[in-house]
């Protein structure tokens, strides 16, 4: 195998390697939180803003008072659930099949890494060139149709590396074409299962967190009108 076609393996499974990395099922639910979460902080920032203005919550009754405490609380804790919604969304963004997909592409990543090292450098511009996914739109796209893409780039990938180089390699390379390929089919496989996935089951929900409505000061009942019996 040449040093320049193994560097452009290299730059290929690292281009496809960050784009599985960026990956999430939990895009959707990342969005919505991450929008009302913005929404929550901004009214936060303005009952900061009242509740320090000493002159101005001199012209407020007790009751109006309290009522920012009030509203400042609900938003403080909805601020707070919205944050480790975030985290756990942050934690469980990548299915174990996604995952482990990830180990196999790092595990022939590194080797081909390896290999280009040892053979030496061709001393040309190397740069990716993928035959199914378009980078720059990528990130755009739904998460089972980056599934789809990332199998069929992958697919082709590990098929063409098998085919062109494990079948008919010889020489001192040989040795590690062999476990190249292995990971290659393996996370192209792990891909697989994914896509069969989403095929059967839904993407997961999002979980509804409401911005909490606003409370307003309780505004005195007025006195009955007393009437006199003639």
């Amino acid at each position: 195998m040449k040093s320049n076609e193994i560097e452009f393996l290299l730059a290929n499974s690292g281009q496809v390697l960050n784009l599985i990395n960026g990956v999430s099922i939990t895009k959707e639910a990342v969005a919505v939180h991450s929008s009302t979460l913005k929404t929550v902080r901004g009214k936060l920032d303005k009952l900061k803003e009242q509740y320090t203005n000493q002159e101005y919550m001199k012209t407020l009754s007790p009751p109006e008072s309290k009522v920012i405490t009030d509203n400042a609380q609900n938003l403080f804790k909805t601020m707070q659930d919205l944050q480790k919604e975030l985290e756990y969304l942050d934690l469980s963004k990548q299915p174990a099949f996604l995952t482990n997909a990830v180990n196999e592409l790092t595990h022939a990543y590194l080797l081909i890494e390896w290999l280009s090292e040892t053979i030496g450098k061709s001393g040309r511009t190397v740069l990716p060139h993928l035959s199914c996914i378009k980078p720059d739109v990528f990130d755009k796209g739904k998460y089972k149709n980056q599934i789809d893409t990332l199998y069929s780039e992958l697919e082709a990938t590990s098929f063409d590396f098998y085919t062109d180089h494990v079948e008919i390699a010889d020489g001192p390379s040989y040795t590690m074409l062999v476990p190249i390929s292995d990971h290659l089919i393996t996370a192209a496989c792990w891909l697989r299962k994914e896509k069969e996935r989403l095929l059967t089951e839904a993407l997961p929900e999002i979980n509804v967190i409401k911005i909490p409505d606003e409370v307003f000061p309780e505004i005195p009942k007025a006195p009955e009108t007393v009437t006199s019996k003639n």
